[in-house]
């Protein structure tokens, strides 16, 4: 009668269980076996990952190339599931570069320039400044002013507290776009 109710018109017979499922199932918690990254950084004794191919215990791997991953403190080869970062997800660009300077991660994308506060325990966010990215990692160095990058806008040096465009002088520009564009290649850019 009870099959008649549940399925009216078809009488079929239901598969039969040894157990009820997932009961004593043991539950086991996906790792993280192999990390392979296009960027990192080493910043408050912890290494930061970006642009990740992540490889997983069960056998799965992904690519997240617009995520950040930090290592255990002192432990720069152990990455968890948990230590994953993300600052700004499906945005259409990806990691191209990672700096560290005064306690911050500088997170170059394409087109975008993220600056994360990283001395505290938990990381945040401090600014996000579009325009300021770069297309290759080559694109930037650190100096002992700050961290001096180039792109098809302009040449940028960040000193920990504040973006100073180099090309500007008491905002006016020194050299004309023109003059950039042809100075600048597509390597640099």
């Amino acid at each position: 009668m009870a099959l008649a109710v549940i399925n009216p018109g078809e009488y079929r017979k239901g598969y039969a269980f040894e157990r009820p499922p997932f009961n004593n199932s043991v539950y086991e918690e996906l790792k993280i076996v192999e990390m392979r990254a296009k960027s990192a950084v080493v910043a408050n004794r912890r290494v930061y990952l970006g642009n990740v191919k992540v490889f997983y215990s069960d056998g799965s791997n992904e690519v997240l190339s617009d995520s950040m991953y930090k290592s255990e403190v002192g432990k720069f080869d152990k990455f968890s599931i948990h230590g994953r970062i993300d600052v700004a997800v499906d945005d259409g660009e990806h990691i191209v570069a990672l700096a560290e300077y005064a306690d911050r991660i500088l997170q170059f994308k394409q087109r975008s320039l993220h600056i994360i506060n990283v001395s505290q325990e938990v990381e945040y966010l401090e600014e996000t400044h579009k325009y300021k990215g770069i297309a290759n990692p080559a694109a930037f160095t650190n100096t002992d002013y700050g961290c001096a990058w180039v792109n098809d806008t302009g040449c940028y040096i960040y000193d920990g507290r504040q973006i100073k465009n180099l090309l500007d002088k008491q905002d006016l520009r020194r050299i004309k776009s023109s003059t950039w564009d042809s100075f600048i290649t597509e390597r640099a850019a």
